[in-house]
């Protein structure tokens, strides 16, 4: 027969045992929270893709290894007119789909591509190279040059060519993420200019004085001016039914 004593600690190891499985329940829902919130402050929310933090935190991790990296900068050419045309939800597909295209390109040379804001991507490439890296973003640009359908909606698709310049800048003994940056946004400026292959920094090269600002501030293609070629305007209705 079971006493009254007995009884009493089978039910405080019962409650004790609920107790710390609730307490472990808790604790993983918070390990969870706090994973997935570290993963909000550092990816873009659109596309998935790492973001402008992490594309500094990366760089800076490399750089202060001693490894070698190589930024690209990329400004979708005349995206605008994607968005104007085709509405805003056509725009974010377009940028979906890009996202993906760019960051497999450079997954297979052991590269990362970020989304810094706008239609304006970073490339950071594991070389101190900037011809191969050169050949790397060209392969990323055609990557995503290739025809890409957009659903409008059931029966309407719309079937885009996007197109991009880049610029390309290795990073410089003591130079810091803004600054090398800076240069790939200079070198992006020019192959926007006279529509040129990914163009790498050099000295001679310099932002216009009319009013471009450098890196920093602006989230895209509008401080570069518009220039380039017409991967958003170029595009084919198919309707189905």
């Amino acid at each position: 027969m079971v006493t009254l004593a007995a009884a009493t600690v089978s039910a405080a190891s019962v409650g004790f045992l609920t107790g710390l499985a609730a307490m472990r329940s808790r604790l993983r829902e918070a390990v969870r929270d706090a994973a997935h919130a570290r993963w909000v402050a550092d990816h873009d929310a659109l596309t998935g893709l790492p973001n402008r933090a992490a594309a500094r935190r990366h760089y800076e991790r490399a750089t202060q290894a001693g490894q070698p990296c190589t930024v690209a900068l990329l400004d979708l050419d005349d995206f605008k007119i994607v968005n104007d045309t085709w509405g805003h939800q056509a725009g974010d597909a377009q940028l979906v789909a890009i996202a993906e295209r760019l960051s497999a390109a450079v997954k297979a040379v052991g590269g990362t591509a970020f989304r810094l804001g706008g239609d304006e991507f970073a490339l950071l490439l594991p070389t101190d190279d900037p011809h191969a890296a050169q050949h790397q973003v060209a392969a990323a640009v055609a990557a995503i040059s290739a025809a890409l359908p957009l659903a409008l909606d059931d029966v309407r698709t719309v079937v885009t060519s996007p197109s991009a310049s880049a610029g390309i800048a290795a990073a410089a003994a003591g130079s810091s993420f803004s600054d090398t940056l800076k240069r790939a946004d200079i070198a992006l400026y020019h192959a926007k200019g006279d529509r040129s292959a990914p163009r790498i920094h050099s000295p001679e090269l310099r932002h216009p004085v009319r009013g471009h600002g450098g890196h920093g501030g602006h989230g895209g293609h509008g401080a570069h001016g518009g220039h380039g070629g017409h991967g958003g305007a170029a595009a084919e209705m198919i309707t189905v039914g």
